[in-house]
């Protein structure tokens, strides 16, 4: 009889079992806070209700006016009809908190019954891995070639993951750039349309601040290009700010140069939208391309501890 490989089997199941009741009770705990808070929120209304019973059979002024109106017995029942409304709410709740700390408890003390069980299983296992990797043959040729198949994929997530931290980078320093760019504009629009000699210091001031985000840009897609070199083509992902004809704008300043200059600047804007997009598109496929490798490592694990079994069950029939 194969004990040691029924052994595992029992043990899996175990785990398994034990993953259900964590989720359980993930579930439980969260639906315990939020009756906690009910039954708050509930026996304060109550009290609150309560005291409003209270004052009604105390002597006031608009109590008074209630009974010479004929209208104090009704106001009476009204507010003993809340309080007992709420009271009766308050206790359904405090019955449903009750419910789910025992049915928390009782999990719990299952949980505890199953608290060795991965230790156990892990142990097993890697005994059965290390008689393995002891023991030429198919089974290790088999359990060597899965292994490094969830070593390329160990290595393909972490140039993704550094992909991905250098696209997201970049993409932050777009959006700083078009931010930069926009003001520059509305300086640029309102310098062709009137503005003078200060209105051109603040414009230019803008669009060096753009020129310096730009070039910090460029410097970033060229690292991510170069952490891209490894996996699938991006795409060219430059930008340039271009040259602004500061000459002209600054000493003919008219309508005619100003607004050149505005429209390199919405050039500008263009290109960074632009770049802004295929850095979105990007961070997609690498988040998508991340997910699938996880995936397929996974998978690759799961078909390494089958190798594993396997070759536990068959040492143990062959004893």
């Amino acid at each position: 009889m194969a004990v040691l490989a029924e052994k595992l089997e029992n043990l899996e199941t175990r785990m398994a079992q034990k993953a259900t009741l964590r989720r359980k009770l993930d579930r439980l705990n969260n639906e315990l806070r939020a009756l906690e808070e009910r039954c708050r929120k509930a026996q304060f209304a109550m009290e609150q209700a309560q005291e409003e019973v209270a004052q009604m059979e105390k002597r006031s002024p608009k109590n008074m006016w209630y009974r010479v109106i004929g209208k104090l017995r009704e106001k009476r029942m009204e507010k003993q009809e809340t309080a007992w409304r709420y009271g009766e709410e308050w206790q359904i709740l405090c019955a449903q908190r009750s419910a789910a700390c025992k049915e928390i408890e009782a999990l719990r003390k299952q949980q505890l019954e199953l608290a060795d069980c991965e230790r156990e299983y892990t142990a097993m296992m890697e005994a059965g891995r290390k008689k393995l990797l002891e023991t030429p043959g198919p089974a290790l040729e088999e359990y060597s070639a899965l292994r490094g198949k969830m070593a390329a994929q160990e290595s393909r997530r972490k140039e993704l993951r550094e992909a991905m931290q250098a696209a997201s980078r970049a993409e932050a320093t777009v959006e700083t750039l078009l931010d930069s760019l926009k003001n520059a504009k509305g300086w640029s629009t309102w310098d062709a349309v009137g503005g003078g000699l200060e209105t051109d210091f603040i414009k230019y001031r803008k669009m060096e601040n753009a020129q310096s985000i730009a070039d910090t840009l460029s410097s970033q897609l060229s690292a991510l290009r170069d952490e891209l070199s490894d996996l699938d083509n991006a795409g060219e992902l430059a930008i340039r700010v271009e040259g602004f004809v500061r000459f002209a704008d600054w000493f003919f300043d008219d309508f005619i140069s100003a607004w050149c200059v505005r429209s390199k600047i919405c050039d500008s804007i263009d290109q960074a939208e632009a770049v802004k997009y295929r850095l979105e598109q990007l961070n997609r496929r690498l988040q998508e391309s991340f997910d699938d490798s996880q995936k397929r490592t996974r998978t690759l694990q799961r078909e390494c501890d089958a190798a594993v079994r396997e070759f536990i069950s068959q040492q143990e029939q062959a004893g």
